[in-house]
């Protein structure tokens, strides 16, 4: 059995800190107030351990956290000639207000203007044309 290789003195070994959860940030299906954020958290995870990992972790300020268990969707489907019902897992939301400042969910597919993209077409034509220049010299019957 291979063992990893390690510094007998804690002090000189490196030490990383990887926490046990996976929180997700996720927009909210109805608005809500601006100081509040949205979260998805571990069934296991309670409202001082999203507090203390909000605050340790990301140095996020927190005044408050609420929770909630959202029951999972029922989904049924269709084998041979029976109905297989399945659930899936339950998902504990966290909504974890602000302290001081607002949270604003970024826009991550912004609306591009016509003119805009007229604009990046004209960038665009310059390098078809040097495409199509060196197309002229190879024969008619590989293009």
């Amino acid at each position: 059995m291979a063992y990893r290789y390690r510094v007998r003195n804690p002090r000189l070994q490196a030490r990383v800190f990887l926490p046990d959860w996976f929180v997700k940030i996720v927009r909210p299906g109805k608005e809500i107030a601006k100081d509040t954020v949205q979260l998805h958290v571990p069934l296991d995870m309670g409202k001082v351990d999203i507090k203390n990992y909000m605050e340790k972790i990301y140095n996020v300020p927190v005044a408050k956290v609420n929770t909630r268990i959202q029951a999972g969707k029922i989904k049924t489907t269709q084998w041979r000639n029976d109905v297989i019902t399945r659930k899936t897992a339950d998902i504990k939301v966290a909504y974890v207000i602000l302290k001081e400042g607002t949270f604003e969910f970024p826009d991550m597919f912004p609306e591009i203007s016509p003119k805009e993209v007229d604009d990046d077409v004209k960038k665009i034509s310059p390098n078809e044309k040097s495409i199509e220049d060196s197309q002229k010299a190879v024969a008619t019957w590989f293009q």
